[in-house]
């Protein structure tokens, strides 16, 4: 009899606390097919998701402890239950004089355990006076409160686990320690994997037909906590209002408005794209001050990102200055295929032919074309003196450095290390100033019909979520019920009427979404201003050296 009052008193007791509101203004109607959701299954999972959200992804092996830690303490739970109830009973039997006057004191550290939480914890009295006998039971019949480890372990997103007996609990752990074991202990623990697996496990367990579908990202709802309630959102409202009312800012319901405002933000499919017509748009994000000649500035950025008139970083003078042979020849002696280049030049323009008489006549009678004969140091650059020189390529740049008959084919070389190493610079710029944009538009962009199209809903919402933030928060300090309230306004109408200003923000003032975080930027000192490298190797140069070489000799 005593067991089927516990149950009786117990349901009761669980059914106050199952239909309590938990303040979402739902309660339970049969008619109306409406059952108000579990207080203790919301507040299990409104503490988890907190406590997910701080601790970020785990990896199979801190699952595989977690598990097996839990596991670990719910058996010292039994083992101390065990003991306990084992105490109450035989310790009479051998001490019973003891017995008396321990029961007394016994009695009044219980009651106290009893009748203080049950004052502190409870509101309603038939709530209370129920909570109160079953404690007072629980303590006679040797079972000791204590909480669950092994729900306490595992985040799920509904009440599942709640309906599971502790037994079934208990072998659904041994189940995800294993599984977790034949993981990789530095593998992420994917979204919804403990989930999904006790779907599976009770589809399989308790044959349901038909089964639990298997959880995925999408069935969530951006502010994780569609479940719980659905908000009703007043139409005509800007997304200054919606933030203050609802406290909340879904791209659902302001991402349509915010497109509408600005001509180069779309909304698709949920997303906010940011459109542009090049990468040259961007400019005006970069540091104008910035004099640091290894800092990408403003003026760095337009040069190497718009279409504009040439533009160098160096002058040719500037890059040779009078160290040509260890900077130009390096070069070219580093790079194979420059030196072929260079060695063809001379021996076609420079070295005179083994069969060239200028007095005999040809085949058709007629005295070959004539041409210049060179000489170095006395001697004429005929096809033995290249074969030497061409032997020693020092001795080779020595001459072209000095040689006044290799002034044009050295001026050549020159222009193109100039060109090659500008053309390295230009590029190392180039790529610190795109990689910074991407940096904070997201590496999610494709190029679609001439326009450079990123996918920017967080910076977008984050970056217009701050801005109207800081306007409402600014107002409230000095907003003041008493004196700025009408008499049939709410608070928080007087408020927005007396910080009328923040409604329309940021779209009051911008059509263009660029123009505001430009502004956003300078505010905050944030603007661009990535390092590069201003020296460029001779391997980061070799590229551009051969190419531009080819065009010249």
């Amino acid at each position: 009899m005593d067991k089927l009052i516990r149950k009786i008193i117990r349901e009761e007791v669980d059914n106050l606390e199952d239909e309590s509101e938990l303040n979402l203004d739902i309660k339970t109607d049969p008619s109306k097919g409406v059952v108000a959701p579990s207080k203790k299954v919301i507040s299990d999972i409104c503490e988890k998701e907190k406590f997910c959200q701080k601790q970020g992804p785990i990896t199979f092996g801190q699952l595989r402890k977690l598990v097996e830690t839990a596991q670990t303490k719910n058996l010292a739970y039994d083992i101390g239950e065990g003991f306990y109830k084992a105490l109450i009973r035989l310790f009479p039997w051998f001490f019973p004089q003891i017995a008396v006057a321990g029961f007394v004191g016994s009695s009044i550290r219980a009651f106290n355990k009893i009748i203080r939480p049950g004052l502190e914890d409870t509101r309603g009295y038939k709530k209370w006076w129920g909570k109160t006998i079953m404690t007072v039971m629980d303590y006679v019949e040797g079972d000791l409160p204590h909480g669950d480890p092994i729900s306490k372990i595992f985040f799920i997103s509904d009440g599942l686990l709640h309906m599971v007996d502790r037994k079934f609990k208990l072998k659904f752990a041994r189940y995800i320690a294993e599984l977790a074991s034949s993981k990789p202990d530095s593998e992420p623990v994917p979204e919804y994997f403990v989930e999904n697996e006790l779907r599976k496990w009770v589809n399989q367990k308790f044959l349901l037909d038909p089964p639990l579908q298997p959880k995925t990202i999408n069935e969530s709802e951006d502010d994780g906590f569609g479940w719980i309630r659905d908000l009703e959102i007043e139409p005509d409202l800007t997304p200054a209002q919606i933030l203050l009312r609802y406290e909340s800012f879904p791209v659902e319901v302001v991402g349509p408005y915010i497109a509408g405002q600005f001509r180069d933000v779309e909304y698709r499919n949920g997303k906010l794209y940011f459109i542009a017509d090049g990468w040259c748009d961007f400019v005006n994000l970069f540091d104008d001050n910035s004099d640091d000649n290894s800092r990408v500035n403003r003026y760095l950025a337009k040069n190497v990102l718009c279409d504009g008139d040439y533009w160098e970083p160096y002058s040719a003078s500037d890059l040779i200055g009078r160290e040509w042979k260890s900077n130009v020849w390096d070069l070219v002696t580093e790079n194979g295929e420059a030196v072929n280049l260079v060695l063809d030049h001379i021996k076609e323009h420079y070295v005179v032919p083994e069969d060239y008489n200028p007095k005999q006549l040809d085949i058709f009678g007629e005295l070959p074309k004539e041409r210049e004969i060179y000489e170095i140091g006395g001697r004429v650059l005929d096809t033995q003196f290249f074969n030497e020189i061409s032997q020693d390529l020092n001795y080779l740049g020595d001459l072209i450095d000095d040689e006044d008959i290799f002034e044009e084919l050295k001026r050549e070389l020159g222009w193109a290390y100039a060109n090659s190493y500008n053309a390295a610079v230009t590029n190392d710029i180039y790529k610190s100033t795109t990689d910074s944009i991407v940096d904070l538009f997201g590496s999610s962009y494709q190029w679609e019909n001439g326009d450079l199209v990123f996918e920017a809903t967080d910076l977008i919402l984050s970056t217009i979520e701050e801005i109207i933030s800081d306007c409402w928060s600014d107002n409230r300090r000095y907003y003041d019920p008493e004196r700025h309230k009408e008499d049939d306004q709410t608070d928080e109408e007087g408020f927005e009427t007396f910080a009328e200003e923040c409604i329309d923000k940021p779209f009051d003032n911008y059509s263009w979404f660029l123009n505001v975080y430009e502004e956003r930027l300078s505010d905050y000192g944030e603007e661009l201003n990535p390092s590069f490298s201003d020296y460029a190797t001779n391997s980061e140069m070799k590229e551009y050296f051969l190419e531009d070489l080819q065009g010249r000799i």
